[in-house]
């Protein structure tokens, strides 16, 4: 079986809290010449968290559930532009 063209994105940690730099590298590897439109980044960051709250009103235990997302970042970066690129790693 051949090797195909290829791109992922390896960050240096799994997760990040607030506020920190998300840091990371892209790795594409083309085993063909590629004629594309371009290679955009599309980086998308929320939190997600989910709790009850539980009331009591003497005969009646309540669970209510509540869940909130927050987007935290969304930007884009132009990896490459309009063109052919070339075999190789980058």
């Amino acid at each position: 079986m051949g090797q195909a063209n290829s791109i992922h994105v390896q960050l240096e940690r799994d997760s990040y809290l607030p506020g920190e730099t998300v840091r990371g590298s892209v790795h594409v590897r083309l085993v063909e010449c590629l004629d594309c439109n371009g290679i955009k980044l599309k980086a998308i960051g929320e939190t997600r968290s989910k709790w009850n709250e539980h009331h009591f009103d003497g005969q009646v235990h309540i669970v209510q559930p509540f869940s909130g997302k927050e987007l935290l970042v969304k930007g884009e970066h132009m990896l490459a532009e309009k063109g052919v690129i070339q075999p190789g790693m980058y």
